[in-house]
């Protein structure tokens, strides 16, 4: 398999190709996503949102990846007014959207309450289902990853250990695509051990795993 580089993308951005229209019809190995994460809506306004949406929407891009914390679960607010507003907004898009499960506020030193976390999740799982998940598109995988289960609760050693087995078994096949990337909200592969809640070893052998091409990440 051919080499692959590690290229670690944080904070907010988008991987949109400015390259004309025309070239990127020409090659169907080609295409553009866009990426978003941590908008922090309901604290911060849902117009820039909006504004955000538009200029995505110009690019043509294939699908939509968010990265987690679009909705702030913190607002005195119901949760799931705020995530339809989000769809609403979304869906403008046209296109294919995926999520990764990832809680965050903008108020520090004040923990998430546990009513609000299942909330957020619940709105999480009536969208996209499951937990961690993969995608293909174009001959590229997509893996997505719940780094809340690692992070948040790493005392859940079954979800933990079950999680695990499909990271290794989603990279365990990589020579067929061209890429793979791997997305998540908090990356373990930046957090020591007691945090991920991975061991290194752990963490390395998933990295040695054929290799990935890029790993995308908010935090």
């Amino acid at each position: 398999m051919h080499t692959k580089t590690v290229i670690i993308l944080i904070s907010f951005f988008l991987l949109l190709s400015k390259a004309p229209s025309y070239a990127h019809a020409e090659d169907d190995n080609k295409f553009r996503f866009a990426v978003m994460g941590c908008m922090h809506l309901g604290v911060c306004n849902f117009k820039d949102y909006e504004l955000a949406i538009e200029k995505i929407k110009e690019y043509k891009p294939d699908f939509m990846l968010f990265l987690g914390g679009m909705v702030d679960p913190m607002v005195d607010k119901p949760v799931e007014s705020l995530w339809q507003r989000f769809d609403r907004i979304t869906e403008k898009l046209e296109v294919p959207v995926y999520d990764v499960l990832g809680n965050c506020k903008v108020t520090p030193f004040v923990s998430i309450p546990k009513d609000k976390i299942a909330s957020m999740e619940k709105c999480f799982l009536d969208r996209y289902k499951k937990r961690y998940y993969s995608f293909e598109h174009k001959n590229n995988l997509f893996v997505v990853l719940d780094s809340e289960g690692f992070f948040k609760n790493p005392w859940n050693i079954p979800g933990v250990v079950k999680q695990t087995a499909f990271i290794n078994e989603a990279l365990s096949q990589t020579e067929q695509y061209n890429n793979v990337f791997i997305a998540l909200h908090d990356s373990f592969w930046l957090q020591d051990e007691q945090k991920s809640g991975l061991s290194l070893s752990t963490r390395s052998s998933i990295k040695r795993q054929n290799g990935y091409s890029a790993l995308i990440a908010i935090h």
